[in-house]
């Protein structure tokens, strides 16, 4: 093998090498799966979702022409004659929906302190009514533990006899 053969050689097989190199970086057919899971390609056109304009073709994958319209998930409609995109229509009433759920994310905060306030009122309340009910029940305990020392009848000659003699409290 002469050098001017064995250049040429190692030029084809650098060429060969950069090519393929070149083909993995290259970019890739854009496919957009749309809401009713048809897979529009987009070939190379493009390279993001955002650069699909009017007058762009497409196929669907595996097969066939679009035709008709397709809703995206972001909520835009394109529409194809013949594989070729007519028109984008941008998702309808985003900006009223979007409204509408910050006001009821509003209303619902508002609701959850009020109801959260109440909890708290109730919460004091119980504690409260609790605290009356240790205190009610200490008293009867205690007052039924005098009688039952002491006893009713303290000799007032009615004949009355002591009812809590025989009580036993537990402790």
């Amino acid at each position: 093998m002469t050098k001017k053969e064995l250049e040429t050689a190692i030029s084809k097989g650098h060429n060969s090498l950069l090519d393929k190199l070149k083909g993995l970086f290259k970019a890739q057919a854009l496919t957009i799966t749309a809401g009713d899971g048809t897979v529009l390609d987009f070939g190379d056109q493009v390279e993001t979702v955002e650069e699909i304009a009017v007058d762009m073709t497409a196929t669907i994958e595996g097969g066939g022409t679009p035709e008709g319209d397709f809703v995206m998930p972001d909520g835009r409609t394109f529409v194809f004659d013949s594989g070729t995109l007519t028109e984008i229509k941008e998702a309808e009433g985003d900006d009223d929906d979007v409204e509408a759920l910050k006001q009821k994310i509003t209303d619902l905060e508002a609701e959850l302190a009020t109801a959260n306030a109440q909890a708290e009122k109730t919460e004091t309340a119980v504690k409260a009514i609790q605290k009356e009910l240790v205190e009610f029940k200490s008293q009867v305990t205690s007052n039924i533990k005098t009688f039952a020392k002491e006893g009713f009848d303290k000799g007032d000659g009615d004949g009355e006899e002591n009812r809590f003699g025989n009580l036993k409290i537990a402790q």
